[in-house]
């Protein structure tokens, strides 16, 4: 009787143990790694919400840049780190809609080893051009491409970018090169130089070009006008009817992380967003809008997209590295 009484004992004072530990979430700093180099879209945003989150869950988030391998660098760290809610993956479609059709074999199963957090923004690219190219148009970009062959080569840092770049040329029946980049910041260099012919990025990482007069906007890729660039027109009214490429961002943590933390995460994000002051900056920085998804719901939207992403893929005729 007494070792029964000893045993619930014991039984009891570890569920209570767990019970404060896990209530006492989050208790430490909280690494969120961004698969991508600083100073860009996804980059930009991450701070912004890390900064803002802080003060709801009373502990730091720290921001880290794991660039490379086209986001899975970034990424493969998050799925093998520890799934106690300390670690962080704030992504795009890159890691969990395009890369797994661009990829014959990635070292993550964007499902299986990730558990979503929050939906955080969707947005449309925009389509630049060196704004010393006698280009203001998509129908003068193509001509232009045609015209001047050794320049026929677009710049791209994420999956994203790199379909809607292929989308484009396939339908446009160019023979266009695709050159890869480790981070927006270089493609944008690159394009205001001379060194590639155009780009497509997202708004956050062409701002200051654009600002600076040295490359120019064409078009956006989503099927209505973008609300942060009235006055540019969409692919698909500039030639290339239903063309489209939104990107997204979101927070996921590794598979396994306890439910109680992933809502207290989600609970955070929803906040965050909710904030007047973040919404005006996102509409800003055209970072994009704020577009916040619970978990369940983040999960559902993920699996959707992987699938509409795999027949873009298969569309631009790319062909699985």
């Amino acid at each position: 009787m007494r070792f029964l009484r000893n045993l619930m004992l014991g039984v009891s004072l570890a569920l209570m143990s767990a019970g404060s530990a896990l209530a006492a979430y989050p208790e430490r700093v909280i690494r969120m790694i961004v698969p991508f180099a600083a100073g860009g879209g996804a980059d930009i945003v991450a701070r912004m919400l890390a900064e803002d989150m802080r003060s709801t869950l009373g502990v730091s988030v720290l921001v880290e840049n794991h660039p490379g391998a086209s986001a899975t660098i970034g990424a493969t760290r998050v799925a093998r780190a520890a799934p106690d809610g300390y670690t962080l993956l704030f992504t795009t479609g890159t890691t969990h809609s395009a890369g797994p059709a661009l990829f014959k074999k990635l070292p993550f199963d964007p499902i299986k080893d990730f558990t979503p957090v929050a939906l955080v923004t969707k947005a449309p690219l925009v389509l630049l051009v060196d704004a010393n190219a006698p280009v203001r148009t998509l129908d003068q970009l193509l001509g232009w491409l045609r015209a001047n062959p050794s320049r026929a080569s677009y710049g791209h840092s994420s999956s994203t970018s790199h379909v809607a770049g292929s989308s484009l040329v396939k339908r446009a029946g160019l023979p266009v090169t695709a050159v890869p980049y480790n981070g927006a910041t270089q493609v944008m260099t690159d394009l205001a130089g001379g060194s590639i012919g155009f780009t497509f990025v997202d708004l956050a990482a062409a701002r200051s070009f654009l600002a600076t007069g040295r490359v120019r906007a064409i078009a956006v890729t989503s099927l209505q006008r973008s609300s942060a660039m009235p006055d540019v027109p969409t692919v698909a009214e500039s030639g290339l009817p239903g063309f489209e490429t939104i990107a997204w961002s979101g927070i996921f943590a590794p598979a396994g992380t306890p439910g109680a933390a992933v809502e207290t995460l989600s609970a955070a994000v929803r906040k965050s967003l909710s904030s007047n002051s973040i919404r005006n900056q996102l509409t800003k920085l055209g970072s994009g809008e704020p577009s916040f998804l619970p978990p369940a719901e983040m999960a559902s939207f993920v699996k959707a997209h992987l699938a509409v992403w795999t027949e873009k893929i298969r569309e631009a005729g790319i062909e699985p590295q």
